[in-house]
């Protein structure tokens, strides 16, 4: 197959292509991770007597994109309510689960996906995307300065930014991620923008690699950001896209939603529309991860994330889904204006 020299560079950070879904799933723990949370989400969220979120852990959300209030159930997975705004589309759950209760959730309970980013197949993955997503970056600010990872994971990126020569920091709550940022000598804080680590207008660049989809109010969040930002200062955003192929053919089905965790589900349209309603100029976006192997492993009546299927689609290629912005993951670059 004849691919671009940038579908090229994409595919060699993409697991699920390199590896095969079923084994890089099975390889990285992911599955195991998947059936290990699912059941301590059930046991902690949601009510038996409703098969709901609890009521007295429930927020009552209203659409973070345009601020409207009326919107439409789409579905129900695991106990939470995915709802589409009928102004803007913009999907999201609602209700969701108070801070307090997922930040304690996450913060303490959440330990197996340290062990999925750990893996030696998914930092070698990781490592490309990072790399790249680090390009991107710095196409649009070849000097270095501060740049700040919120939602740090393992420290990764982190690493990887420092080594070409920026000064980093990061946040990050999880605990156990935090011993893994700490044994790579990388300045970690586990709170939150809201407690003045980082003094206005004092960093270069923000990162938030997969933390957007997370966050119940994003509005405030992305506002906590820009305060941070030096005029001119770049946001880096990678979230999961709700119009990806895999998920437009998977919904509620797709691990992409798990109310639990992600709470936001941004599209292109969406996530530019969030960034320029807080004053960010959108540089740059991009697709990446395709996920093909998910995609055929549904169409082939097999486990989307556990089957082996060899369905035969020549049409369908990482080529055309990123042509089409349909790849699972959007990269934004973003600059703080006014």
């Amino acid at each position: 197959m004849n691919y671009s020299p940038k579908t090229k560079k994409k595919n060699k950070f993409d697991g699920y292509f390199t590896y095969g879904t079923h084994y890089f799933n099975e390889i990285t723990k992911r599955n195991a991770h998947v059936d290990s949370m699912s059941k301590k989400i059930k046991k902690y969220f949601i009510d038996p007597k409703t098969n709901l979120l609890y009521l007295h852990m429930s927020e009552a959300m209203i659409c973070a994109v345009c601020g409207g209030k009326v919107h439409r159930t789409v579905f129900v997975k695991d106990g939470f309510t995915h709802v589409k705004c009928c102004a803007c589309g913009f999907i999201f759950v609602n209700p969701t689960a108070k801070d307090k209760y997922r930040d304690h959730f996450f913060g303490k309970l959440y330990r197996t996906w340290t062990k999925v980013l750990l893996t030696p197949e998914q930092e070698s993955m990781d490592a490309g995307k990072f790399k790249y997503g680090l390009e991107f970056i710095e196409k649009h600010m070849p000097g270095k300065g501060l740049l700040v990872d919120i939602g740090a994971g393992s420290g990764l990126f982190l690493e990887t930014a420092k080594n070409n020569g920026w000064d980093v920091s990061g946040i990050e709550f999880n605990s156990e991620a935090v011993k893994v940022i700490q044994k790579r000598k990388i300045k970690v804080f586990a709170k939150s923008l809201e407690d003045n680590i980082y003094a206005v207008n004092s960093v270069d660049v923000v990162t938030i690699w997969e933390v957007l989809e997370h966050i119940n109010h994003p509005v405030a969040f992305i506002k906590q950001v820009r305060n941070i930002l030096k005029p001119g200062g770049l946001l880096f955003i990678c979230v999961p896209n709700i119009n990806a192929l895999v998920t437009r053919i998977l919904q509620e089905k797709s691990r992409t939603f798990g109310g639990s965790s992600h709470v936001n589900f941004f599209s292109i349209d969406t996530l530019s529309r969030l960034a320029k309603k807080n004053n960010f100029k959108v540089l740059e976006t991009d697709n990446v991860i395709s996920e093909l192997g998910t995609i055929k492993n549904y169409l082939s009546y097999e486990d989307p994330y556990s089957g082996s299927a060899e369905l035969c689609l020549d049409f369908l290629t990482p080529e055309y889904l990123y042509k089409n912005n349909l790849g699972s993951r959007i990269f934004m670059l973003c600059r703080k204006i006014r």
